[in-house]
C-alpha cells in the first residue's frame, strides 16, 4: 500500500453544524447523547477544513481524514483517485431551509465556487413533509425574478411530497429547498458552495438576516430544469439468502443503493473505490480481514478501497444499510 498504516473499516466522530433551521431529531432518532441545542447537520464522513472527520476506532483513532488521504492514497480512495470526492451528512429540518442552488462542473469556475451535485434519502418525515426541487412548469427566469421580488418563491418551485424511503436527486443547477419535518441522509460531491436566493424573511440568531447570493445564483440556475419524480428504491438483485439490493440513485459522481440484510453476506470489491455504509435501521457487523466494527442504526462506516471483500452480518432483527460506491471514473 502507498502508506504505512494498515487500513480497516473506519468509523468517524460526527461533526455537528448548528444552523438556525435544525432541531434535535438526529440525537433523538439515533440515541446520540448530545448537549442541548440545535443540531441541523451531522457531517458523517468529511474531508473539508470546515468540518474534518477524525477516525474514532482502531489504530488510526485520532487521525484526520485529510491526513489519511495523503498517507494512504489509492488504498483508501481507489485506483486513479487522488482526492476524497464525496461528503456524507445527516440533515434535520425542524424549519424550512433556504431556497438555494449549487453550481455544476460547467459553471462553477465562472462564479468562483465548487460544483455540487447531491441526493437526499429520506430517513423520516412528518405526514405533510415535502421538498422543493426544480422549477414549476412554465416558470423561467422572468417569472422566478418576479416571484423573488414579491416574496412568493414557493409558488414557482416544484413541490415534491416525501416520506421515509423516498429519494430526491439534486444535480448542480437545480433550485431547491428542504421543507420542515424531514430527516435526511445527504450524499454529495465534496463541496460547500451554496448560493442562497430566498430565506423566508427570517433572521439569524444574531437578529440579522442571513446573506443572499442572488447574483451568483441567477448565473448557475438551470432555467430549463424540471425535476423528475422522486426516486423510490427498486429491487435490482439478491444477496442470496441474506437479503436484497435496491437501486436508489446513480449518477456520474456516486451510486447509492439499499441493502436489506438478514443473516450474513460477503461483499466483493474491485479496488476502484471505497464503500461508504450508513445503517438506516437494525444493526450490522462490518468485517474486513481480521477487523470487525459494529454499526448500529445511525452509524456510518467507510470500507477502504484496498479491501478485496468485506462481510456484513445483521443483528437478530436484520439491518437496512445505505451503501454508496463510486462509478468506475469520477469526473
Amino acid at each position: 500500500m502507498s502508506g504505512e498504516a494498515h487500513l480497516y473499516p473506519l468509523l468517524f466522530t460526527p461533526v455537528y453544524k448548528h444552523y438556525i433551521w435544525g432541531g434535535d431529531r438526529i440525537s433523538r432518532t439515533y440515541g446520540r447523547h448530545l448537549p442541548p441545542g440545535i443540531y441541523a447537520e451531522s457531517w458523517e464522513i468529511s474531508n473539508r477544513p470546515e468540518g474534518m472527520s477524525v477516525v474514532a476506532n482502531g489504530d488510526l483513532a485520532g487521525k484526520g481524514l485529510k491526513d489519511l488521504v495523503i498517507e494512504s492514497g489509492v488504498d483508501l480512495l481507489g485506483r486513479g483517485r487522488s482526492h476524497f470526492p464525496l461528503l456524507f451528512k445527516l440533515l434535520d429540518s425542524r424549519e424550512c431551509l433556504s431556497v438555494q442552488v449549487h453550481p455544476n462542473g460547467a459553471n462553477a469556475g465562472t462564479v468562483g465556487g465548487e460544483p455540487k451535485t447531491e441526493m437526499w434519502y429520506v430517513l423520516a418525515a412528518d405526514p405533510d413533509a415535502h421538498v422543493f426541487a426544480g422549477l414549476a412548469e412554465g416558470v423561467g427566469e422572468p417569472e422566478f425574478t418576479q416571484a423573488l421580488r414579491e416574496g412568493k418563491v414557493s409558488g414557482v418551485l416544484n413541490s415534491v411530497p416525501v416520506s421515509a424511503g423516498d429519494a430526491v436527486y439534486i444535480p448542480g443547477g437545480r433550485i431547491h429547498a428542504i421543507d420542515k419535518g424531514c430527516l435526511l441522509l445527504e450524499v454529495q460531491q465534496n463541496s460547500n458552495t451554496t448560493y442562497r436566493v430566498y430565506d423566508w424573511g427570517r433572521v439569524g440568531a444574531d437578529g440579522i438576516a442571513r446573506p443572499l447570493h442572488i447574483e451568483q445564483a441567477m448565473k448557475v440556475i438551470n432555467w430549463s430544469d424540471r425535476c423528475m419524480a422522486k426516486h423510490i428504491p427498486q429491487r435490482i438483485g439478491s444477496l442470496g439468502k441474506a437479503g436484497s439490493i435496491s437501486a436508489i440513485v446513480s449518477c456520474p459522481f456516486f451510486i447509492v443503493e439499499l441493502l436489506d440484510i438478514v443473516g450474513s453476506v460477503e461483499i466483493e470489491c474491485d479496488g476502484s473505490g471505497f464503500h461508504a455504509l450508513f445503517t438506516e435501521s437494525g444493526e450490522v457487523c462490518v468485517q474486513a480481514g481480521d477487523v470487525s466494527v459494529f454499526a448500529g442504526a445511525g452509524v456510518s462506516c467507510l470500507v477502504p478501497a484496498s479491501q478485496p471483500c468485506y462481510r456484513l452480518t445483521a443483528g437478530p432483527n436484520g439491518a437496512r444499510v445505505v451503501r454508496t460506491t463510486l462509478p468506475a471514473r469520477t469526473p
